[in-house]
């Protein structure tokens, strides 16, 4: 609560900065920016301890997966305001839910999000969810910084940074590995400098039914359906 709770904290503030900047003197905007850092620090110190704190057994209940993705996609719409960056959702149409802990999937993906909003100032960030075999693979695709070959292998343990001149806690990852084996799913990452990076959480569908567990997205089964997730939200000018 007190995570998404502080993010549209920080989007406004960041919008104010961006696009009012001019009209305030130089010690509203320092003064401004101190508020923006201490912000940003206090959440990541947050979203630090309440993952530390997440140490239950996973509960597995029947998830379809689109809005669980939207919720996620809710909590950086302000954040992706004041960059120049496009979010774009890609959805198989057809997908069958999953039995999976809600919870620890949101994390994961929320994670992968952060990361990719941090690292890119430009371009495009795309959150895709396909069927894969038995399993539901969720992607999050940036044109971000990227990540350095010799440094993949490293990510995912704890106090490691993706990108330290960014900021992060260095714990994120090492939590979204810990969760994905916990509900018995796999993580993968293909990075590239300068092109980005794309983190992906594949989930069984053992014990899932497609006739009785699949959900209303489209209408062929092998269609996709891509929309700018931004495209319905109102501009950073009317915002400000």
């Amino acid at each position: 609560m007190l995570f998404r709770s502080l993010n549209p904290i920080v989007g406004y503030m960041g919008l104010v900065l961006r696009h009012a900047a001019e009209t305030l003197d130089e010690r509203q905007r320092t003064n401004l920016k101190n508020a923006l850092a201490c912000a940003n620090e206090l959440e990541r110190v947050i979203a630090a301890i309440s993952r530390f704190l997440e140490r239950r057994p996973p509960s597995p209940e029947t998830v379809h997966v689109e809005p669980l993705i939207d919720e996620c996609l809710d909590i950086f719409e302000l954040k992706l305001k004041t960059k120049d960056v496009v979010s774009l959702k890609e959805i198989q149409a057809h997908l069958p839910a999953v039995r999976v802990d809600p919870f620890m999937l949101k994390r994961i993906v929320a994670n992968f999000l952060s990361n990719a909003v941090k690292c890119t100032d430009h371009g495009q960030i795309v959150t895709a969810v396909r069927r894969c075999g038995e399993s539901i693979a969720i992607s999050v695709q940036d044109t971000g910084c990227g990540i350095p070959q010799d440094a993949l292998k490293k990510i995912f343990d704890k106090g490691v940074q993706l990108s330290p001149e960014r900021g992060g806690s260095g714990l994120g990852l090492a939590i979204c590995s810990d969760f994905a084996e916990r509900i018995g799913g796999e993580i993968t990452v293909t990075s590239e400098v300068g092109i980005g990076s794309t983190f992906t959480v594949s989930i069984p569908l053992d014990g899932t039914s497609d006739s009785d567990e699949s959900s209303d997205l489209g209408t062929d089964e092998n269609s996709e359906r891509s929309e700018e997730h931004t495209s319905e939200l109102q501009s950073p000018d009317h915002l400000v």
